[in-house]
C-alpha cells in the first residue's frame, strides 16, 4: 500500500526530521529489536520512515506495515545526559592522553639531547637505554588506547 500525495504530506508533518521513535512493530526476518530508538532523517515517496536506529541497523519502517510511536520528554533528556556523561567521558581520556603525552614529550627531548651529545645529566648509556624502552613502551601503550 502506497500513500497518496496528502497522506505524505500528512506523515512527513507528523514525522519530521530529526523525530525520536520507538519501534513496536517490524515485519522483517532481520527486524530492528522491539522497543530500539532511533531518529527520523527523511520520508521516502512510499512513506516509509528512513531512520537512524539507536543500534546501528539501518532499516526503514514502512509504511502500513511496520509501527513506531515517537518519543519525547524524559526520554530525550535522558539522551541529552547521556551524551553529557560521554562528552566528560572523552574530556577526561583526552586529559590524560595529554598529561602522557607531555611527560612523552621531557623523555624524547631527554633522548635526543643525549644523541645530540648534549648534557646527559649525570645519566649513564644503562640509564639512557632504559629510558629509550621505557619511551617505546609508552608509545605503544598510547597507540593501543588510541586503537592503533
Amino acid at each position: 500500500m502506497i500513500p497518496n500525495e496528502a497522506k505524505l504530506q500528512q506523515l512527513k508533518k507528523q514525522y519530521p526530521e530529526g523525530t525520536r521513535i520507538r519501534l513496536l512493530h517490524m515485519n522483517d526476518p532481520h527486524a530492528v529489536p522491539q522497543g530500539t530508538l532511533g531518529t527520523v532523517y527523511d520520508i521516502d515517496d512510499t512513506g516509509s520512515l528512513l531512520v537512524h536506529w539507536d543500534n546501528g541497523q539501518g532499516l526503514n519502517v514502512l509504511y502500513g506495515i511496520d509501527r513506531v510511536e515517537r518519543v519525547s520528554g524524559n526520554l530525550e533528556k535522558e539522551g541529552v545526559n547521556e551524551i553529557s556523561h560521554q562528552m566528560n567521558t572523552i574530556w577526561n581520556y583526552s586529559q590524560s592522553i595529554l598529561q602522557e603525552s607531555t611527560e612523552l614529550k621531557a623523555m624524547i627531548e631527554q633522548l635526543y639531547d643525549a644523541k645530540e651529545g648534549r648534557a646527559l645529566n649525570g645519566k649513564t648509556r644503562t640509564e639512557l637505554l632504559e629510558t629509550v624502552a621505557q619511551t617505546q613502551a609508552r608509545l605503544r601503550e598510547i597507540a593501543q588506547k588510541l586503537g592503533g
